[in-house]
């Protein structure tokens, strides 16, 4: 199929209607065409290829195929009363020529197939890609058999997807956007699906495949949990009629395990689901740590597999394909295998992933051996604090800094095979204080270092800003004091700073942890090994977040340093600023003797009335 020449029939529209109404027009065309391939040959040869012609034919289509399709046409009389008489036919004399070598089915797939490639996403909304698709659905291993439930289904890419294998299997979808689960449904139609319902409706309200108060359960589930809906009261999660949410209640602000939940729920006991999710999912606290804790407990995880941002066109939202599966073979029970895929991906206009892709993603699920830097099994009661995330188990077993040194790479696998002790054994490890919003002025009792406060490793103590604290705070714990490292804690770019000098009344902000040592480490010695290139590996693999890293605290406090005397930590970097400053001060006597050169240079041209050189500060 030439998908340039598919999308070149866009040409027709583009002056007339908006590009999020292309769709309407399309999947108008092909269903006509579907019913009877004579129409708009017939309209076009009468001179009746008018607007209300068009419509009728539309609707007449619809209504003979028992589609209902009230938010279609709607959009499709919009359309129509922005596009002129020309515009129209010219479009459908072009969808006659495509006609002569492509079904009703292939043009409306070849349209959504170009859509992906080029927006991504259809009257704002995005779309969820045909590769991570192909990926899900090939981990998941439909069988003709077996029922399959998508219960965001959007505009029926999944269901497309399997209906172009087994137009006979059993298929449920619903989806909250009326105009995305019409769509899906004319898709179905077109496919041939002989066992396929499209429901419009909030599936978490009301589930349209249940009955007498009993959800209809699916040998396989699959949802893109970004493309769901609202979240629901905790009442609600509480006194669900279907007992969908045993698992906990989601908070209020997020409905990801709402449709994690509902979705595990409408399985059968031995069935099997994927669902595309936000990183936030895997580690976020309060509720969702203790659903996912829940979800652990009943060994219902199977694998946690991070894909390549950017997947998803539109978004930098990084994602994740987190498997449920009820009926784990041996090997994996009690297990949760963790991949690392956000290096697996093909570049064109784009992020895809190809079928060589999709088959190296399935290679690392399917090992039974952890392989370094990609993959690794897990014990269930080794997983800590219920966390998901993929860089706690799978680290990268060679990390490249651009650095003062040059290319760097760091072999972080090797650390396992030194003497180390963890921070928070050598160390006490202190956090900002949340400050009221109006600090950061002139007044106020206490100096606030902040993260743009540390420069280059220092302080500019006399531009901190002021602030007063919140009653009952105790004060003490976190007041800072000569000696203390400090360390940020948001932004990738990770900061460190050694306290000099006495200090009065000075505290951190929020984005900022103290370090304050025990006797037997030397804190110029800590600093420097953080800044080093093997310390910020350690430190960037425990960055967390979607779109604002964070460095949690516990990951500082259970770093691992090299245990080495105190007196060899001194000597390191005395030995180290030495050589530093010698270097330094070389490089200053270089630069001046450059300087001079280029100075005499201009002279002997005649031109040293033309400039003044200025000293440098």
């Amino acid at each position: 199929m030439d998908m340039n020449k598919l999308w070149g029939g866009l040409d027709f529209l583009r002056s007339s209607i908006p590009s999020s109404d292309y769709i309407t027009v399309i999947t108008s065309t092909a269903l006509v065409q579907f019913y009877n391939p004579n129409t708009i040959q017939t309209l076009l040869q009468s001179g009746n290829n008018t607007h209300s012609g068009f419509y009728a034919a539309t609707q007449a289509a619809a209504d003979a195929l028992h589609l209902q399709l009230p938010t279609l046409l709607a959009r499709l009389n919009r359309s129509l009363k922005l596009m002129t008489t020309p515009v129209l036919q010219n479009f459908q004399f072009y969808t006659l020529e495509i006609f002569k070598n492509l079904t009703p089915s292939e043009f409306l797939e070849g349209y959504f197939h170009s859509i992906e490639n080029s927006i991504g996403k259809i009257g704002g909304e995005h779309l969820t890609p045909f590769g991570v698709n192909d990926l899900a659905l090939k981990i998941l291993e439909i069988q003709k058999e077996e029922s399959f439930l998508d219960p965001t289904c959007g505009y029926g890419n999944s269901i497309a997807s399997i209906l172009t294998k087994n137009s006979d299997q059993e298929i449920f979808g619903q989806d909250i956007n009326p105009f995305a689960s019409e769509i899906a449904q004319v898709r179905t139609i077109l496919l041939g699906a002989r066992r396929t319902i499209i429901e419009t409706e909030d599936v978490l309200k009301y589930p349209k495949y249940a009955k007498d108060n009993k959800l209809q359960k699916f040998d396989v589930v699959y949802s893109d949990t970004l493309l769901g809906g609202n979240t629901l009261s905790e009442h609600f999660y509480e006194n669900d009629p279907y007992n969908r949410f045993m698992y906990g209640s989601p908070p209020k602000s997020r409905a990801d395990w709402a449709f994690i939940s509902n979705g595990t729920s409408s399985l059968k006991d031995d069935g099997r689901a994927i669902y595309i999710t936000s990183l936030g999912v895997l580690y976020r606290g309060g509720k969702e740590k203790r659903i996912r804790e829940r979800f652990l407990e009943l060994d219902l995880i199977e694998a946690i597999i991070k894909l390549s941002p950017g997947l998803l066109p539109n978004t930098a939202i990084p994602t994740a394909l987190l498997l449920i599966n009820k009926n784990k073979r041996d090997t994996r029970k009690n297990k949760v295998i963790f991949i690392n895929a956000e290096n697996i991906f093909s570049k064109g206009r784009q992020k895809t992933l190809s079928k060589i892709d999709i088959d190296n993603i399935l290679e690392l699920l399917n090992n039974e051996n952890d392989i370094p830097g990609k993959s690794k099994i897990v014990a269930k009661e080794a997983i800590e604090d219920g966390s998901l995330t993929v860089e706690r188990y799978v680290k990268e077993d060679q990390i490249i800094f651009d650095q003062i040194m040059g290319d760097v790479i760091i072999y972080a696998d090797k650390l396992n095979n030194l003497d180390m002790i963890e921070v928070q054994d050598i160390a006490t490890i202190t956090r900002g204080v949340n400050l009221p919003s109006k600090q950061g002025t002139s007044t106020g009792i206490y100096n606030v270092i902040k993260i743009s406060d540390v420069i280059g490793g220092e302080i500019d103590f006399k531009k901190l800003d002021r602030s007063d604290v919140a009653e009952n705070t105790k004060i003490e714990n976190y007041l800072i004091q000569k000696g203390d490292l400090l360390i940020s804690t948001r932004g990738e770019n990770i900061k460190t700073a050694v306290i000099k000098k006495d200090v009065k009344n000075t505290l951190l902000s929020q984005n900022l942890v103290s370090i304050r040592a025990k006797n037997t480490i030397d804190i110029d010695w800590l600093k420097f090994y953080l800044d080093s290139p093997v310390g910020q590996a350690q430190l960037k693999l425990e960055l967390k977040g979607e779109t604002v890293l964070r460095l949690p605290i516990t990951a500082i406090q259970k770093l691992k340093i090299p245990l080495i005397d105190k007196q060899l930590q001194t000597e390191i970097v005395q030995s180290y600023n030495n050589k530093k400053s010698y270097i330094e001060k070389e490089i200053r006597q270089l630069e001046n003797q450059l300087s001079e050169f280029k100075k005499n240079s201009l002279q002997k041209m005649g031109l040293e009335e033309t400039f003044e050189l200025i000293e440098k500060k």
